[in-house]
């Protein structure tokens, strides 16, 4: 795949990237030196016609200037075959012609183009060699003009005598060439010689509306870097979420807590001491449930990003770690702000609970991974989202042991916590920040859970990716 460049049908550009960065970050894909790939920016910059439009977003560009910059992304590793699928559709015939010049520069380096198209005037201008498919199967195949003889006439005479009127004349018109072919508007008569058929067809004192003799074509013979962009948000929800849960819940409710039971409920601790490990955790795993979700979402259905990133040497399971790193990435944000608030509000001290701090990351990473691994299934993402919200991550975040007890619950509930990634993320949390009383055997059931979570997790996407990536 590092000898190949892929342009696929639809524009699978990141639209949270600049012109530059959605070509910088293609390359990186590659292996391909910073330095390299700096350099190679400007000149295809420059091929594809998108100077001045270098640190634009890609939601600004018109549709043309985003075929180029695909292909300009295709081109990023020098590749010796370029593959494009019907690279022209939906253009304007002023953009269409401006890629049809950039496609022959290709041409003239050396680049061997492989193209699908049903635009047949594509194919005769930039192909040297035609295999023409009906379901699957080779109808005829060689060189456009080989075609053209073969399946075609040297001329078309295209005549026009009225919606009304065509079919009326027709008959005779049928009897002057040896092929005809009639369509909704318009008449086409496949001739050696246009011009000596029209004198012959007025002669008859049929006067055709409009007329015009041209050459056969293969169209007669066809016939047959983002979370980036989001980072401000992240940062206001990672400070301000503990704020809010802090005031509502640690303080607003650990009073009426306070005054009613004392800490005979929450083994010995303050309200708010026992429910912040929950809270830190709960913090955690919805940044790694946002961040091992959306971009597998849009990688595969959304905007199909992850099957660009597969035409390079990246392989899926690549991708896959890719999108766990950046979701740890966020969760370990999330972690570091909440416990700085945890700390600055006196529930913490920075010696006793720095460890937390890892160990909450290594929670959430194992949802991320098994998140990541069951949505990589989902081919219909209609009720996946609600399902997933409503019946998993509600009923996890209460009944996990997280604003009281879980031994407090009634038994036929518990079995809820403990299949929750959250109840041994807030176990080993409350021990890890306050010394809450865990017996050594209750310590390695938590740790197994994750780490087996992490694992399986893991298998499942790499193995999932990969077939989706294939097919």
């Amino acid at each position: 795949r590092a000898h190949l460049g892929v342009v696929p049908q639809q524009d699978n550009l990141d639209t949270e990237l600049t012109v530059t960065e959605n070509l910088f970050i293609y390359g990186r894909y590659f292996g391909l030196s910073k330095k390299f790939i700096r350099t190679k920016i400007e000149e295809l910059l420059e091929f594809a016609q998108l100077e001045e439009k270098r640190d634009v977003k890609v939601d600004a560009l018109s549709g043309g200037m985003k075929r180029r910059l695909t292909i300009a992304r295709a081109l990023v590793s020098e590749p010796d075959i370029l593959m494009l699928d019907e690279p022209t559709t939906g253009l304007d015939p002023q953009a269409r012609h401006i890629l049809w010049d950039r496609l022959f520069r290709l041409k003239e380096l050396g680049v061997t183009l492989v193209i699908t198209t049903h635009f047949m005037d594509e194919a005769e201008q930039l192909c040297d060699r035609l295999v023409v498919m009906d379901k699957g199967k080779i109808m005829a195949e060689g060189s456009p003009l080989e075609l053209i003889k073969t399946y075609s006439t040297k001329e078309v005479l295209e005549v026009r005598f009225g919606s009304d009127r065509n079919k009326e004349i027709a008959p005779t018109l049928r009897t002057m060439c040896s092929r005809m072919e009639e369509l909704p508007d318009r008449i086409l008569m496949y001739v050696e010689d246009g011009e000596a058929l029209l004198e012959e067809i007025l002669n008859k004192k049929l006067h055709p509306t409009t007329s015009l003799v041209r050459r056969s074509s293969l169209e007669d013979e066809a016939r047959m870097s983002a979370m980036l962009k989001w980072k401000g948000i992240i940062a206001i929800v990672a400070i301000g979420n503990p704020l809010f849960y802090l005031i509502a819940i640690g303080i607003g409710v650990g009073v009426l807590v306070s005054e009613n039971s004392g800490t005979s409920g929450t083994g010995g601790v303050e309200y708010i001491t026992f429910i912040a490990p929950a809270l830190l955790a709960s913090a955690a795993i919805t940044g790694a449930l946002d961040e091992a979700m959306f971009p597998v979402m849009e990688g595969f259905k959304w905007r199909k990003l992850f099957y660009a990133m597969n035409a390079t040497p990246i392989t899926g399971p690549q991708i896959a770690l890719g999108v766990f790193i950046a979701a740890l990435a966020r969760v370990a944000f999330t972690v570091i702000c909440y416990w700085a608030v945890l700390i600055a509000f006196g529930v913490m001290s920075v010696e006793q609970s720095w460890d937390v701090i890892p160990v909450t990351i290594f929670a959430a990473g194992a949802f991320a991974a098994i998140i990541m691994g069951i949505t990589a299934k989902v081919k219909n993402d209609d009720y996946f989202m609600t399902v997933l919200g409503r019946l998993i991550i509600m009923p996890m975040f209460l009944f996990s042991g997280t604003f009281f007890p879980l031994n407090t619950m009634p038994i036929y509930l518990q079995p809820i916590g403990w299949i929750s990634p959250l109840w041994h993320a807030t176990e080993l949390g409350r021990y890890f920040s306050y010394g809450y009383s865990i017996s050594a055997q209750m310590l390695i059931i938590h740790f197994a859970f994750l780490l087996a979570l992490l694992i399986g997790g893991f298998a499942l996407a790499n193995r999932t990716f990969t077939t989706r990536l294939t097919k």
